[in-house]
């Protein structure tokens, strides 16, 4: 079975720099966790879901998060310098 790389090409051309600013702009909403003693944290980033299902021997399998796994794709690296923001700005405290 062979997928589709959605970011290929002119397509993807179009589509990083779309994606790159939807997910400045769930940066910029307040998004906060409350911790105990009164800590108030960033929220991480939203997770994309990206339902994948595979069938073995009829027992099927669904991995959600299966696009995470492509570390080179403009998508997998948008959600990881999101979440090392995040990580930085929660360590620094």
């Amino acid at each position: 079975m062979q997928e589709r790389n959605l970011f290929s090409g002119r397509r993807g051309m179009v589509l990083v720099p779309l994606i790159f600013c939807f997910v400045l702009a769930l940066q910029g909403q307040t998004r906060t966790i409350q911790g105990g003693d009164g800590i108030v944290l960033a929220a991480p980033p939203v997770t994309a879901v990206h339902a994948i299902t595979d069938d073995y021997h009829g027992t099927k399998i669904e991995d959600p998060y299966r696009w995470l796994e492509d570390a080179k794709s403009p998508e997998t690296r948008a959600w990881i310098d999101a979440e090392t923001s995040t990580h930085r700005a929660i360590c620094r405290r």
